[in-house]
């Protein structure tokens, strides 16, 4: 559970860690990571003084933009429209670059063969 100061990790950095062990002689969480290898200190036991690590969220974002090219795709006007819709209020709340590439790119149709 101890090593070697093994180096620093950038705010908001994602770390794996691999191993999980309570240090009550120092009064800590520690952590075992793989890269660079060696143990971290996740937070103290009391955690009055703060965490360092906390989990990464594992909650996926809906993907709109590839459920609009999906529903066009395989003809689903509804799921189409309602994915659409969601991406144009992305848009109109939060204008950014990315939110008007994603719009246009669903604006786009892709070329229909006939059977």
């Amino acid at each position: 559970i101890h090593s070697e100061k093994a180096g620093a990790f950038e705010k908001g950095a994602a770390v794996e860690v691999l191993e999980v062990q309570e240090c009550s002689e120092d009064n800590r969480i520690r952590g075992r990571v793989g890269c660079p290898e060696g143990w971290i200190t996740l937070s103290l036991l009391d955690a009055i003084c703060g965490v360092w690590v906390v989990p990464e969220s594992k909650e996926q974002k809906p993907d709109y933009l590839k459920m609009v090219h999906l529903a066009d795709m395989y003809e689903i006007p509804a799921l189409y429209f309602a994915s659409f819709a969601r991406l144009f209020h992305k848009l109109h709340t939060s204008p950014t670059h990315e939110n008007v590439r994603a719009m246009a790119s669903a604006m786009r149709k892709r070329p229909r063969t006939s059977s």
